[in-house]
């Protein structure tokens, strides 16, 4: 997706299993979870050349600023109203029993948005019209053609303005952005599908490649 992406010799467990979680691929969250849980070494290397590739450690002293710029089209956006604001835990104890993953949870004057799996999309459909019977949701939405792209580091638990430097990078290259959600360590918004190639490359040059 972007040529000059960098290639790290080392990242620490956390903010790598953001950028799995968030579509970087290549590792499973659960994989990063485990290695440091037990202290098991864990490299990732290009298997078709011989390259050292980048080892996931333990956490230091050290601040790595902006790691990288995913997208996943894997993940669609789902916005719920509810009935009141305290069928909130209905919707995350259903969607647990359920099996049912989400991401990025924003919740905001009675309504949820979220990003949930794709090929899940028939199951929350069955599950939230039911919600909807029982009088817990007052409607909902999901959005197949918006999904998540999100900026992972270490930046953002000090620096309050880097949600508006993405809205705006992002609308400088006429990318329309929305959903905002922001963590110490990613910020996460939803971008339609057709644009988030666009929006990964704008967002990778400006955080990464400039900096």
């Amino acid at each position: 997706v972007v040529s000059a992406a960098k290639k790290w010799d080392c990242l620490p467990h956390d903010l790598t299993v953001e950028l799995a979680t968030r579509g970087a691929g290549v590792l499973h969250p659960r994989s990063v979870e485990l290695a440091k849980q037990f202290g098991v070494s864990l490299w990732v290397i290009n298997s078709l050349r011989q390259a050292k590739g980048t080892q996931i450690v333990s956490r230091g002293m050290e601040e790595f600023g902006v790691v990288g710029v995913t997208s996943d089209s894997g993940k669609i956006w789902l916005r719920v109203d509810l009935a009141r604001p305290t069928t909130l835990s209905a919707l995350w104890d259903a969607a647990a029993k359920h099996q049912l993953s989400i991401v990025a949870p924003q919740f905001m004057d009675g309504a949820v948005s979220v990003f949930v799996e794709r090929e899940s999309e028939s199951e929350w459909r069955a599950l939230l019209q039911r919600m909807s019977e029982e009088g817990f949701v007052r409607r909902f939405d999901l959005k197949s053609d918006w999904v998540p792209v999100s900026v992972v580091g270490d930046r953002f638990s000090q620096d309050g303005s880097a949600l508006q430097q993405i809205i705006e990078t992002l609308a400088s290259a006429h990318v329309e952005a929305t959903c905002g959600n922001a963590s110490s360590l990613a910020i996460t918004l939803a971008v339609p599908q057709s644009k988030a190639a666009d929006a990964v490359k704008t967002l990778h040059e400006k955080f990464i490649e400039s900096a």
